[in-house]
């Protein structure tokens, strides 16, 4: 009782900042490192997913439109905005790209209107 009358007395915050820092001695403490690795896998893995639901996307995209991502006979902005960023995507990350990206970025590189190259 005389716990929950001190609770009375304070200042929400001031209880949120008290229990967090309890939870903190007890979970955190001892185990800064072991967090810090679980905190950095978890966040890896949330990259990672993000990044392959982005390129499944554009993937699904390519398959539906065609050549180009707006389905054109030739490249609209979108390809211009998408071709670096995917050109970068395939060189760190080529397990990634699938087939149909694959060939739009090798269509892209071959044209000559397009300037930037990454080395694949």
């Amino acid at each position: 009782m005389d716990y929950i009358a001190s609770l009375a007395s304070k200042d929400r915050r001031a209880i949120v900042a008290e229990e967090l820092a309890k939870f903190n001695e007890g979970f955190l403490g001892p185990d800064i490192e072991l967090h810090s690795k679980l905190v950095r896998a978890l966040s890896s893995f949330l990259i990672t997913n993000a990044i392959l639901n982005a390129l499944s996307q554009v993937e699904a995209q390519l398959e539906k439109s065609g050549d180009w991502l707006a389905g054109g006979p030739e490249p609209t902005s979108a390809d211009f905005l998408m071709g670096f960023t995917l050109q970068v995507s395939w060189s760190r990350a080529p397990e990634f790209i699938g087939p149909k990206t694959k060939e739009y970025l090798l269509r892209i590189q071959e044209r000559q209107a397009i300037p930037f190259h990454v080395i694949i």
